[in-house]
């Protein structure tokens, strides 16, 4: 929370990194993005194919998110469930302002304003807009997962590890 995933705007992700990995070349890139109001796993990496295979919806790399809404969600009719389960949900294109169905996704209740979402696609304030569109104001966003990576939970907020072998090889 509170840092951009932007090499150019301040406070960026890259200030938490130690220098000697933030001056190599290719430079090191976000696997996606969290805005500014969100929280959880990023992956960094300075591969190019490997940031493309993490967020290119064909690669089907799903990302899962715990995400809080102001009000309560529609436990009893499962409708926020049913609507992510179906694909039924569009959004605003950013260039072209149509209206564009988002992929399927699974949604699990956690409690009456709380639930774990399941992407496979990355856009722009996706999981806000979807929510939006049936009527909730989200009020946090939390990445627990990426793919086989998980978010550490030995890990404070701003602090990092290298990924495991194991892990690479289950990315590539």
């Amino acid at each position: 929370v509170d840092y951009i995933c932007s090499h150019e705007e301040e406070p960026s992700i890259y200030s938490l990194i130690p220098a000697e990995f933030t001056w190599r070349l290719p430079k090191l890139a976000s696997a996606g993005r969290l805005d500014r109001m969100s929280s959880g796993l990023l992956i960094l990496s300075q591969s190019g194919p490997l940031i493309h295979r993490l967020i290119s919806p064909k690669h089907h790399c799903e990302r899962q998110y715990r995400v809080e809404v102001d009000t309560p969600l529609d436990i009893d009719s499962q409708a926020e469930k049913i609507a992510f389960e179906q694909g039924s949900i569009a959004i605003r294109d950013r260039k072209t302002n149509e209206l564009v169905k988002c992929m399927p996704a699974r949604l699990e209740y956690i409690d009456s304003t709380t639930a774990r979402v399941w992407l496979n696609e990355g856009r722009y304030h996706q999981l806000r807009r979807m929510f939006q569109t049936l009527g909730k104001t989200v009020v946090g966003i939390h990445r627990e997962s990426m793919g086989v990576v998980s978010l550490d939970p030995n890990l404070a907020p701003g602090e990092w590890r290298e990924l495991s072998e194991d892990e690479l090889r289950q990315l590539t």
